[in-house]
């Protein structure tokens, strides 16, 4: 392979010398493989049952991912759950009266050639008392201090930075590989010496892998490295960022750094405290929104044929939840199963 530089010896443009520099292809992919792993993840952790067979509640984990909290309301005979735009004031506290629903794609609802722009009246009046006449319930995604608008920051928002750390470790994986492989650098005066190298080379090694010439004005040099593999802890950092992103979704995980003795069992034990908790958060949540709802549409015939039976719960085994000890079985834990 070979680089043309500029006379003072410059690399011309990062992104030509270095494919790592820059925006890279390669690295948008590995963003959106993380982006998609991270969307898939949030949409399985809870499971829902009574729902009419015109709704998909992946689709509702998807919207909430993406959007934060998401309007439940009907239209005609049928029961819709979209996005949202603030319509009316906020309580004093922050709560919204009335919300104007969206598609997905962010346009106004519509039926043939009619338009359907309308606001949604909400449970809770500007004064703090129940709307008994309100047609519509906010669904939250979670309980969470950044409140905007009305609506909550979305998990797809606050994971992207997360996400981003991610991707840019795989970066420095690969720079480490490149240059822990001994390759080496030859600078040469013009393409005619070039070509004698790289041919020398290809005689020597049978291959011009091991080596980039570059195209200089000054003399010849070769330059070398002595650049130790660092596979391990890069990767021990990609898991602790990796780890990160679990947290944030309420997932279990072997926590932000990697130890190299045996954990002991009490710290497995404590390891799914703080996911456990925003796990449960965000099932209130969702359970707040269906004892709202049901309370609102009680006497309502429609509501009644499609989400009487309307349930949410965690859709991860509590085993499951738990990391796995490194290489520890029970009988190395000391750990008597038969003690009461």
């Amino acid at each position: 392979m070979e680089y043309q530089l500029k006379q003072s010896g410059a690399v011309v443009d990062n992104k030509d010398f270095n494919d790592l520099g820059g925006f890279n292809p390669k690295l948008a992919k590995l963003k959106m493989f993380f982006q998609d792993l991270d969307s898939q993840q949030y949409c399985s952790r809870y499971k829902w049952t009574g729902f009419p067979k015109y709704m998909y509640m992946w689709r509702v984990e998807q919207m909430l991912y993406n959007r934060g909290s998401l309007l439940f309301f009907k239209s005609g005979n049928r029961f819709f759950i979209l996005p949202y735009a603030m319509s009316k004031d906020l309580t004093p506290n922050g709560l919204p009266t009335g919300a104007t629903p969206t598609t997905y794609n962010g346009g106004v609802l519509k039926a043939g050639e009619k338009e359907r722009n309308f606001t949604a009246e909400l449970p809770v009046r500007f004064d703090g008392s129940y709307d008994d006449n309100a047609v519509g319930v906010i669904l939250y995604d979670r309980i969470n201090g950044f409140v905007n608008a009305g609506g909550i920051v979305s998990r797809f928002v606050l994971q992207d930075a997360i996400i981003d750390e991610l991707v840019e470790r795989f970066k420095y994986l690969r720079i480490n590989i490149r240059n822990s492989q001994g390759k080496l650098l030859i600078l040469v005066k013009d393409a005619k010496q070039a070509e004698t190298i790289r041919k020398a080379i290809n005689d020597l090694y049978d291959s011009p892998d091991n080596a980039d010439i570059i195209t200089s004005m000054y003399d010849v040099q070769v330059i070398n490295n002595d650049i130790k593999f660092q596979g391990q802890e890069i990767w021990e950092d990609i898991q602790s960022w990796n780890n990160l992103r679990l947290e944030g979704l309420g997932i279990s995980n072997s926590g932000l750094f990697n130890k190299k003795e045996r954990t002991i069992e009490k710290e497995i034990s404590n390891t799914g405290t703080s996911t456990d908790a925003i796990l449960q958060q965000g099932l209130d949540s969702r359970k707040l929104f269906i004892r709202q709802i049901k309370e609102l549409f009680a006497d309502d015939e429609d509501f009644k044929r499609d989400f009487a039976n309307i349930n949410v719960e965690l859709n991860q085994d509590e085993e499951l939840q738990q990391p796995m000890d490194d290489g520890k079985n029970i009988e190395e834990s000391g750990v008597d199963n038969n003690v009461e």
